[in-house]
């Protein structure tokens, strides 16, 4: 225990010094000499004789709430988070091809992107959908169980059939300007090619520089596509066409998604599978610190509130013995 103001304490020399004057502090450490009194007499005489100083009692408890007893608490708070991530996921029906076994691209994506989320504590997440436009399905936050519960929320075709990437990028960096981490990133995860006139994907890559954040772009599936699978209750499971009746292929930009890595002094990597997507991932986190940068406080922790309550009960103490035989004699 400390005192915020020892000089206080000084005070307690003149009051211990004029309580011990009074010839009745013989008569309160005597003890020996009642030896004739019950026991019970005896120690209401006792009692009789420590009220007389009460008066002192209050007076030097109040020289201490005056000292102002208490200690230091530390206390820590993430001053910088291990890493700031927004993850950037392609919502186009491409997303439904069925050559990520076990299950359709999507869901191998959000299976792979929930597993790096749990494997990595103390970093702020933030995750979009990306079409035709984009959705905020959870803004930066350190909440793992949000993260996830907005990872699963990601369905395809919900803003719209297309790959806008420009505008994509360009909402990733807009949510990560507030961040103080040393190590922001967008993580975009497309099957491909860019779609929209809004922003040029190139662009908003060196807009990403500029801001000092770092672009992993992932390529799923093969260069060569795949058509998009589609069902309806009148045709049945069948693939989509184009006005013209042929099947649509999209196919895998590697060349623009490769350039705008250099551009954002990123990383490009294709990925054929979960396992592939889940290692592109940790490559990124294994070059992040392993812990948040903390800043540390020190907080006062008064104690006046439990020597007043100290101080209180022995008043009803008092009050209370002083109603019955140990009122003194």
């Amino acid at each position: 225990m400390m005192f915020q103001s020892p000089v206080w304490l000084l005070c307690l020399l003149p009051v211990v010094w004029m309580a011990c004057r009074s010839p009745r502090l013989k008569g309160v450490l005597r003890w020996g000499g009642d030896q004739h009194l019950y026991p019970m007499d005896r120690w209401a005489m006792y009692w009789g004789r420590w009220s007389n100083y009460r008066f002192w009692g209050v007076v030097g408890a109040c020289i201490l709430l005056l000292a102002s007893p208490g200690h230091y608490q530390l206390s820590r708070t993430p001053l910088r988070y291990r890493a700031s991530v927004v993850v950037v996921v392609d919502t186009s029906r491409s997303m439904l091809s069925m050559d990520f076994k076990p299950s359709y691209r999507l869901q191998v994506v959000k299976e792979a992107l929930s597993h790096w989320v749990k494997r990595n504590p103390d970093v702020e997440w933030g995750i979009l959908s990306m079409g035709a436009s984009i959705f905020t399905q959870i803004p930066l936050t350190v909440n793992q169980e949000l993260v996830l519960d907005a990872i699963q929320s990601v369905q395809v075709g919900s803003e719209g059939d297309g790959s806008n990437w420009g505008v994509g990028l360009v909402g990733g960096l807009d949510r990560l300007l507030g961040s103080q981490s040393d190590h922001k990133w967008v993580i975009l995860v497309t099957d491909g090619g860019a779609t929209g006139d809004e922003m040029n994907p190139i662009h908003a890559s060196q807009l990403m520089r500029i801001h000092g954040v770092s672009l992993l772009a992932i390529g799923l599936g093969a260069s060569g596509g795949l058509p998009i699978p589609l069902y309806s209750p009148n045709e049945g499971p069948h693939y989509e066409r184009s006005l013209e009746g042929d099947i649509v292929v999209p196919v895998l930009d590697n060349s623009t998604l490769e350039d705008m890595a250099v551009v954002s002094r990123g990383v490009y990597q294709p990925a054929s599978s979960g396992t592939a997507i889940l290692d592109s991932l940790m490559r990124v986190s294994q070059t992040w610190p392993s812990q948040p940068t903390y800043e540390e406080q020190r907080h006062w922790v008064s104690l006046n509130a439990w020597l007043l309550g100290i101080m209180l009960g022995m008043v009803v103490i008092d009050m209370v013995l002083s109603c019955t035989r140990f009122r003194g004699i």
